[in-house]
This record gives structure tokens, C-alpha cells and sequence, in this order.
């Protein structure tokens, strides 16, 4: 009897939630990550460090203005330097590699773009999963002439990085999918070392890529 009423309570809530249609699209995305670090353990003279983005992103439509996005790419983040901390003449950079999976929400606000160009806003959280690291250093001294040292980190590095990712989009309906060019911001909220250090990464993206829908198929409550 219990299991009875239990099964009569699924169905009630059920039918109660609205019913909607989810249009799924597909394609890739690439373009180009200016990445560095924050936190009070971040270099003090950091700079910029650009970097690749690619992947496939699954824009799922559920109204018109809004979207529910899974992506997952390939991201390399990091942090740049001038080599005045090393006691030597020349730079060096920390490159981290992410293979990421950000999971966002994008909305249009209504009155916005027309059935050609529509401007997104998005915002949402993307977990990274690293798959390697290293330091490498560029000495410019004539006695060096132009001599790289290379540091692979791996025990050095978490493996897990969580950051929030927000931007914005615009699309541009073609044949039966849209073009999309999105820029992006997202912050890291967890330390990429395993020491105290308090580092995190933030990056800057812009992307584009196409995409192409697949089917339309209706929720079944």
C-alpha cells in the first residue's frame, strides 16, 4: 500500500510540472584563453598568458531565449612572468592543462536581437580536470644564448579545479544550426596547488564555432 501511494505521489508531482520541448544542437568551439592567477600567494609582477580553447558545446533550446549549455573542451590556463624572482635575465611561465566541463545557463533578455542575430548572456559553473603542468623558463643572457629549462609538474598540481564562467553571446541563425562568437570570463575558486600556496586561476576566453541541430523531442510529463 505504501508503494502504492508512493507511486501515486511520483505521478501527482509529475503532471503538475509544465511540459516543454528540448531542441538539441551540437558543434565545436575554439578560440584563444588569456589566462593568469589570483589569490594573496599570486605573483606580484604575473601577466598575461594566452593559450587555446576547443571542444564541443550542446546548446540545448528550451525556449527561444533560453538555453541550457553543456560544453566540454580543452583549455590551457597559467600564469606568465618577467625573471627578476629568479635572481636571472629573461621570463617564464606555469602552463596548466584543464580538460573542462562547464554546465551554463543561457538567457536573452525579451525585446532583444530579432530571428537572424540574437544577443546571450550565460552564466554558470565548469569543473576542470587537469591533465598536466610544467614551468619553463627562457633565459636571454648572452652566456645562456636563449637557453629553456623545463619543469614538468604533476604531485605539485591539484587534479580538480572549479571556477564560475559568465559572458556573453551572440547568434547568428544559418541554414538549419546558428554561428555563435562568445566571449567569457571565468574565476577559479579552488587552489591549483597542493601547498598553501594561494593561487587560483582566472581567464578571459573568446570562442566561436557553428552549430547544428539535431532533433526536437518533447518531455514526457
Amino acid at each position: 500500500m505504501k508503494r502504492t501511494h508512493l507511486y501515486a505521489a511520483v505521478a501527482i508531482v509529475c503532471s503538475s510540472l509544465p511540459s516543454f520541448a528540448l531542441v538539441a544542437h551540437v558543434g565545436p568551439r575554439v578560440g584563444l584563453n588569456l589566462a593568469n592567477q589570483w589569490g594573496k600567494d599570486s605573483r606580484d609582477n604575473a601577466g598575461i598568458l594566452a593559450g587555446l580553447v576547443a571542444g564541443i558545446t550542446v546548446p540545448l533550446e528550451i525556449k527561444p531565449h533560453l538555453y541550457l549549455e553543456p560544453e566540454i573542451h580543452f583549455s590551457m590556463k597559467g600564469t606568465a612572468w618577467d625573471s627578476t624572482v629568479l635572481d636571472e635575465n629573461g621570463d617564464a611561465f606555469e602552463r596548466i592543462n584543464y580538460v573542462e566541463i562547464p554546465v551554463t545557463v543561457k538567457f536573452s533578455l525579451p525585446g532583444m536581437g530579432d530571428n537572424l542575430v540574437k544577443p546571450f548572456l550565460y552564466l554558470g559553473p565548469a569543473l576542470g580536470l587537469r591533465t598536466n603542468g610544467y614551468i619553463q623558463w627562457n633565459r636571454s643572457t648572452a652566456a645562456d644564448n636563449g637557453t629553456k629549462s623545463h619543469y614538468t609538474l604533476t604531485e605539485e598540481l591539484n587534479v580538480v579545479d572549479l571556477s564560475i564562467a559568465g559572458g556573453g553571446a551572440v547568434h547568428i541563425k544559418l541554414a538549419d544550426g546558428f554561428f555563435f562568437l562568445d566571449v567569457r570570463y571565468s574565476l577559479g575558486l579552488l587552489k591549483t596547488d597542493v601547498s598553501e600556496a594561494d593561487r587560483k586561476n582566472w581567464c578571459g576566453a573568446v570562442t566561436l564555432g557553428y552549430v547544428f541541430r539535431l532533433e526536437k523531442k518533447e518531455q514526457l510529463w
